[in-house]
């Protein structure tokens, strides 16, 4: 109970709230970043704080775990930036009746026109692939079941086509 104690007080005092914060600063290069990294590596710090044997110092203990919420963070970040996560867009949003004006009208029937174009000219079996993953919500793993295949090449297929579909439809 006394090493929750002293971890609980390592938490509360300021300068090493600061100390954390500077060092994920340094990692993330974004202070906005670092404080929500912080914040976050400090709750979980203080849910487990019955974990803390009290061999290190609670400053180094709470630097390592601020550490390790800051690559969980970039990795994350750069997850999303490749692409890593599949957004899965509502078919209602593409539609036209969604438009506020007749500008907005001609401007989404034409991207949608030109993507079920674009799409048309993608590999069949890839397409289809790209349209079960997009509309029926399925996870790579269970695509890759149904294909007889491996996670990663379902995961590859499905973001080569949006990667072409992305540098085809780009908008200016």
């Amino acid at each position: 109970m006394e090493n929750t104690a002293i971890v609980h007080r390592a938490i509360a005092c300021p300068i090493t709230r600061r100390g954390l914060v500077a060092l994920a600063t340094r990692l993330l290069r974004s202070v906005a970043d670092a404080e929500d990294c912080v914040q976050d590596a400090l709750l979980s710090a203080a849910r487990n704080a019955h974990t803390f044997e009290g061999r290190a110092c609670p400053r180094s203990w709470l630097g390592r775990i601020v550490r390790n919420a800051c690559l969980m963070f970039r990795r994350s970040r750069r997850r999303v930036r490749r692409g890593g996560e599949l957004v899965q867009v509502p078919l209602e949003d593409w539609l036209p009746a969604r438009a506020s004006t007749p500008e907005d009208t001609v401007i989404a029937r034409a991207m949608a026109l030109e993507a079920l174009d674009e799409l048309a000219r993608v590999p069949r079996h890839d397409a289809e692939l790209f349209e079960r993953a997009l509309f029926e919500d399925r996870s790579f793993q269970g695509l890759a079941d149904d294909l007889g295949a491996t996670r990663q090449a379902v995961k590859s297929r499905v973001f080569r086509v949006r990667r072409r579909l992305a540098e085809r439809l780009e908008v200016a």
